[in-house]
């Protein structure tokens, strides 16, 4: 940590404001001030929030950019921010990025830019890499919420963050869209980014939260009674991830659960694994389930590797309390995986319960419109709808599996396709097995593993059981 004695602040900053790193001391440096100003005396980390960061997170450096602000790392020390250095630009809300010495040489590399804790509605440009996390991690006061060993995760939206290089986790509190992560520095096999996270997934993710000198084992977040997960919207990855998970909707005890977050319109390309998983229904005590988050309209392009997957998961719903309906699964449809080697598995979230005296099981997740190319070998497809929920008044109806296509020049694994069961029902029918439609495998030069395609049982019900799902 920089113990540097801090001067009065002399003026207030000109807003928008530029920063420059220094690469030969532990400075941020206000870059409006002459290059001939002494660092101490251009130190642009003399705010208390600042201050308290650097305490909490054992950092060299912090400092807090608005709306408009520029950071520039000075790579051959001559104290002006020349804008082929330029590392971070504030579009939109606020952020606090923070340094530390890892090396302990005293003095920054790029390498020590370890995180960056956003305000809500924040956006901007990142050149080049990160190496801590991006996260919702400044309340309305600009105050960077850790304390001790727990780091709280705020309500918020990250929104239009572009980064050229890799980053490790990005969170927010609320929804990710339109984000752009990757670029020609990220090297082959390596992740554009680790993980995607909102919500409830940051905690059920990652062990830890990355900012400046201090991994935070906790991870604190807090829903409202009923909210909606956050959902991911309009990504792209140059490099991939391994996981990109929406937040799970909230618990209800006077009202219906809160909905999965979705996760839709996400391109990857040349990524060696990836896992898609939306959130779960929140459960409700006297009303209706949420619903399972969606996944569609996602593109994912494995490059090369050893042993590439791509795992698909819809989020269960919620259960109903009373007589409230069960939360239906979460749907996956209009997705496209290609690749020279891979195992694909996609599944959808299982309806969830109906109350104790009424109402009816959620319907299981669906399955639609998958297309999977594997120009060598197929390590293997799972491809299963969600069953449904069990009802007081009907079981929920099996997910559908339909119009899925797979071609792969040699199956090395299992090709697995099994519709949703029909939920059971306790005073009324069972729900419909799903069915199983237009499926077709297209395989090159030999085939090893098994070939197996169910439909869906129907459900058990006190007034009679319902059909099985077709197949055609």
């Amino acid at each position: 940590m920089n113990t540097s004695t801090r001067p009065e602040i002399l003026e207030s900053r000109i807003a928008p404001a530029s920063f420059l790193v220094t690469s030969d001391a532990l400075f941020i440096r206000d870059a409006a001030l002459p290059a001939a100003t002494s660092d101490i005396l251009a130190d642009a980390t003399l705010g208390a929030n600042e201050a308290a960061a650097e305490t909490v997170t054992t950092s060299d450096a912090a400092v807090l950019l608005g709306t408009g602000d520029k950071l520039f790392f000075d790579t051959n020390g001559n104290r002006v921010a020349d804008g082929s250095e330029l590392v971070l630009t504030v579009t939109t809300g606020k952020a606090m990025a923070f340094f530390d010495d890892r090396d302990g040489d005293l003095r920054f590399s790029r390498v020590e830019f370890r995180g960056l804790a956003v305000s809500a509605g924040f956006g901007g440009t990142l050149n080049g890499s990160i190496f801590g996390d991006i996260a919702t991690g400044l309340d309305g006061g600009d105050n960077f919420t850790a304390a001790a060993n727990t780091f709280t995760l705020q309500a918020g939206d990250i929104t239009g963050l572009t980064v050229t290089g890799g980053a490790q986790t990005i969170a927010a509190g609320g929804n990710i869209s339109k984000l752009k992560v990757g670029g020609p520095t990220v090297p082959e096999f390596a992740n554009a980014a680790d993980s995607i996270v909102t919500g409830t997934a940051f905690d059920a993710t990652e062990a830890n939260a990355t900012f400046g000198g201090k991994n935070f084992g906790t991870i604190a977040f807090a829903q409202n009674a009923g909210d909606k997960g956050g959902s991911i919207t309009d990504v792209t990855l140059l490099g991939g991830a391994d996981d990109i998970v929406s937040g799970n909707g909230a618990d209800n005890a006077a009202g219906a659960g809160g909905a999965g977050g979705d996760i839709l319109r996400v391109k990857a390309s040349n990524t060696q694994r990836v896992q898609v998983f939306t959130g779960s229904g929140g459960d409700s005590t006297n009303s209706a389930g949420g619903d399972g988050g969606d996944a569609f309209d996602i593109t994912v392009t494995t490059g090369r590797a050893i042993e590439p997957s791509v795992v698909f998961k819809t989020g269960a719903g919620g259960d109903g309390g009373v007589a409230g309906n069960g939360g239906a699964g979460g749907d996956i449809g209009r997705v496209k995986i290609s690749g020279p080697e891979l195992f694909a598995g996609l599944s959808n979230g299982v309806g969830g319960k109906s109350g104790a005296s009424g109402g009816n099981g959620g319907a299981g997740g669906n399955l639609s419109d998958i297309s999977v190319t594997v120009t060598g070998y197929g390590e293997g497809l799972l491809l299963l709808s969600g069953d449904g929920g069990d009802g007081f008044a009907a079981g929920g109806a099996g997910g559908r599996l339909e119009r899925i296509t797979a071609k792969t020049a040699y199956i090395a694994g299992d090709f697995d396709v099994e519709s949703g069961d029909g939920g059971k029902a306790t005073n009324g029918l069972g729900g419909a097995g799903g069915v199983l439609s237009t499926v077709t495998l297209s395989v090159g030069s030999g085939q090893f593993g098994t070939l197996t395609a169910l439909s869906g049982a129907g459900g058990d019900g006190s007034a009679g059981g319902a059909a099985g799902g077709a197949i055609t």
